[in-house]
């Protein structure tokens, strides 16, 4: 019988085995590296990281997120994470049920896994792999909630380039933005978000700014993380791209472009590979332009909304 209970401090060597046991990434996650990334950010309550539990051992956890990433206008909870054994129907049906009671208790009517890489809360920075912006097709975890009744609302695509591809050449369109704009990289910058203070609070950011010399208004941001600078010796701590910000919706596609172009001729000087890049899947002119600068289609995030009756 699975027994499910709230997070306990004694839980993080049997939360990081789960992890290493159920997830496809890049090294073993620690305690020590969960305690930085998760546990001691200001957001991080024990009540909202739910433990399966049989014969007192672990087998799975749901981490419903925090307040901060409640939708509380399209009645949604937001799950950040959820994992248990490969084929365990048993661990995940104990674990959604569990989930979708404190859904309930709350008000909510929907339950959903993804977000987009900016509102990423549980695994921002640890791992490109399962970033929580949404769950890998090659997750196993997905057919068994598709078998839930679980249901794909979403898509995001991380794009990856590594460093040693040949370095990208000015076009015209380039060398006219840098007549009439100025690029500005700004380290550890202020992020005029609350939320995204507290995701990113634990990893090296960074932050590209084209301003434009007339008016001296910022056209466009590119926010990234160096994550080999937040965790030494991760295999491959590269450089995760979190968010851009256009200045208005009318910005055209080009300015995306030629911050990203700027970004790909850092990196080889950074020592860091690879860089990658999450577009929604929908969005395919950004989609278009990374492979045509050379990126590659790496992974499929899936993002899944269950109706709560």
């Amino acid at each position: 019988m699975i027994n499910i209970r709230p997070f306990l401090n004694t839980d993080p060597p049997a939360l990081a085995e789960v992890i290493n046991r159920c997830c496809k990434i890049e090294s073993a996650v620690s305690s020590s590296l969960l305690e930085h990334a998760v546990f001691s950010k200001i957001y991080f309550t024990n009540d909202r990281l739910l433990i399966a539990t049989h014969d007192q051992k672990m087998v799975g956890f749901v981490h419903l997120g925090s307040t901060d990433s409640d939708d509380h206008h399209n009645s949604t909870l937001t799950i950040s994470n959820l994992l248990f054994d490969k084929g365990d129907l048993e661990t995940a049906t104990a674990l959604v049920n569990a989930a979708s009671d404190f859904a309930k208790q709350l008000g909510f009517q929907k339950l959903r896994i993804g977000s987009s890489p900016e509102k990423a809360e549980y695994y921002n920075g640890i791992s490109s792999h399962f970033l929580n912006v949404g769950i890998p097709d090659f997750q196993h975890v997905l057919p068994v909630l598709y078998s839930i009744g679980f249901h794909e609302i979403a898509a995001w695509l991380c794009f990856e380039r590594e460093a040693d591809t040949a370095r990208l050449s000015f076009r015209r369109e380039h060398m006219l933005y840098r007549r009439s704009h100025d690029v500005v990289q700004v380290i550890d910058p202020v992020f005029d978000s609350s939320t995204i203070n507290l995701v990113f609070s634990h990893l090296a950011n960074s932050e590209l700014r084209l301003i434009e010399r007339d008016s001296n208004s910022v056209v466009g941001k590119l926010v990234y993380a160096s994550l080999a600078h937040s965790y030494p010796g991760w295999p491959s701590g590269g450089i995760d791209v979190l968010s851009y910000t256009p200045q208005n919706d009318s910005t055209p596609i080009e300015v995306f472009d030629y911050l990203i172009s700027e970004l790909v001729r850092q990196v080889p000087d950074s020592g860091l590979s690879p860089l990658r890049v999450q577009v929604a899947e929908s969005n395919e002119p950004y989609c278009e332009l990374l492979l045509a600068l050379g990126f590659c289609n790496r992974i499929r995030s899936v993002h899944l909304g269950l109706d709560l009756h």
